[in-house]
């Protein structure tokens, strides 16, 4: 990428909405092939790559995990509609946040099409990119110093064909962060969330009382440390 907060929305919606086909090249093309994937409910580690006899045509590594993730992801809700209210780029931290909504429809629950909010946290890195690192399987890169990217201290390296590429944004990590009421909506079709909701509201009221019931508590407390303090004195 470029300038990623005018990108990352079509790369979005290819990774959700797209057709297997589009989905392997859009991660070939803008994920790192180490890249690690963090949700509630999978995790995939940085994996290197690795050639394997029977699949000579096919490195393996954490990128074709994220792949099959997203496909499956494809194959529970055929049926997804993606809005990415948010884009913010931290330059510093090369630090991409999304605010994202998705209507989520699973294809042996039709009827259901619950509405599920999540911060989608993207880490970047800036390195040189080879004309087709979409087909070479990416980047060999040299680690030039940790900070903010810029001329003395930005991540360097050597595109897997040898050549010197322009400098672009990849991703090394993507981590989905969902608000407890949200995943439930995955899990408990309909009452999850309200029954949790609940359950807050009702902690609520029991932190309101126990502050109040246990009011002179707090008072009698800081009162010793003012007494305690006056003698020090």
């Amino acid at each position: 990428m470029d300038h990623p907060v005018k990108e990352i929305r079509p790369i979005i919606k290819s990774l959700t909405q797209g057709t297997p086909a589009e989905q392997q090249q859009t991660l070939e093309t803008y994920f790192t092939p180490d890249a690690t994937f963090a949700h509630p409910f999978c995790r995939v580690p940085s994996i290197p790559t690795y050639a394997l006899p029977f699949l000579p045509d096919t490195p393996v590594n954490s990128r074709l995990v994220i792949l099959f993730i997203y496909r499956w992801y494809r194959i529970l809700s055929p049926r997804i509609d993606v809005d990415i209210s948010s884009a913010v780029h931290d330059q510093k931290q090369n630090l991409l946040y999304l605010q994202i909504t998705q209507a989520f429809t699973f294809f042996f629950l039709p009827v259901y099409t619950p509405r599920i909010r999540l911060t989608t946290v993207l880490h970047l890195d800036h390195r040189p990119a080879p004309h087709d690192a979409h087909t070479t399987g990416g980047l060999l890169p040299i680690r030039a110093g940790a900070g903010s990217p810029g001329p003395e201290n930005a991540a360097v390296g050597v595109p897997a064909n040898g050549a010197a590429g322009k400098l672009r944004y990849f991703i090394t990590a993507q981590e989905d962060l969902y608000q407890t009421t949200e995943w439930l909506k995955f899990l408990v079709p309909w009452i999850g969330a309200p029954l949790l909701v609940a359950w807050q509201l009702f902690a609520t009221l029991l932190s309101v009382v126990g502050a109040v019931v246990l009011a002179p508590v707090s008072w009698l407390d800081v009162r010793s440390g003012e007494v305690k303090g006056s003698k020090d004195l």
